[in-house]
């Protein structure tokens, strides 16, 4: 069985070194994140993770909303997204969970230089 994984691991680990690197095709996040694509263009992404935080006090004594942050991939690398309040409200109905695809266009990324390797804590896409 260890033997099997093995082999399947070392094949898709080639077979991403053959198609980025020599190939020079790359997924879509990593052409946005590397500021050769736009990010609002049109984009297909799937849910792989929903963070919520809490409510923060602010100095007047009054809270905040609690905030959704969604995880989002495009297969092969992911970032994390802040939601309006649209895609929150989804998010809250249950209509967007892990697991599911969304179309997105208009995104921004923020943060002023971005690393595609390090995109998971440095960077969002708005």
């Amino acid at each position: 069985m260890a033997q099997r994984y093995s082999a399947m691991l070392t094949f898709v680990i080639n077979f991403r070194y053959k198609r980025e690197y020599l190939d020079g095709s790359r997924p879509p996040l990593r052409k946005i994140l590397e500021r050769d694509a736009n990010a609002g263009a049109p984009l297909t992404l799937c849910v792989c993770g929903i963070q919520w935080h809490d409510p923060v006090r602010q100095e007047d004594g009054t809270f905040t909303e609690a905030t959704v942050e969604l995880e989002v991939t495009d297969g092969w690398y992911f970032v994390r997204a802040t939601l309006d309040e649209p895609l929150t409200r989804a998010v809250r109905r249950n209509v967007i969970k892990v697991g599911r695809k969304i179309a997105c266009a208009g995104a921004k990324v923020r943060l002023a230089r971005v690393l595609w390797w390090g995109a998971p804590n440095s960077c969002l896409l708005a």
